[in-house]
């Protein structure tokens, strides 16, 4: 059994419209780009680095995290059409899922989630 938190972030993005905002984006390469900007990817990956040392608080949720990642980028390619928005969307998920499932969240992560809430693509 997945965590709760895990469980109900995953019914939050799949029982709603939670990604339609993301068709909005007019110039993916744009975004995408923005990305690379050093104060982004430097929290990024920091976010990710302190998460891979930390356990899962329950057994299943790695299983969970990775399918979280694939329903993420199924849906978000649906509404794009564009392969390499939806793996850094699956990817920030991944990451958003992980830290709810160890009981983690950053504030790199907390901003994460609450910009793609507010229906936008974080960058």
């Amino acid at each position: 059994m997945a965590s709760p938190d895990l469980d109900k972030l995953h019914r939050e993005i799949s029982e709603t419209r939670f990604f339609e905002g993301l068709s909005a984006v007019d110039n993916w390469d744009e975004s995408l780009g923005q990305r690379d900007q050093a104060e982004f990817d430097n929290a990024w990956t920091e976010s990710q680095r302190a998460l891979s040392s930390k356990p899962y608080l329950h057994h299943a949720d790695e299983i969970e995290v990775t399918n979280l990642r694939e329903s993420v980028f199924k849906a978000v390619f649906r509404l794009t059409s564009n392969a390499e928005a939806a793996g850094y969307v699956a990817d920030d998920f991944a990451l958003i899922g992980e830290a709810v499932s160890k009981g983690c969240l950053s504030e790199c992560i907390e901003w994460l989630l609450k910009v793609y809430r507010s229906g936008k693509f974080p960058w």
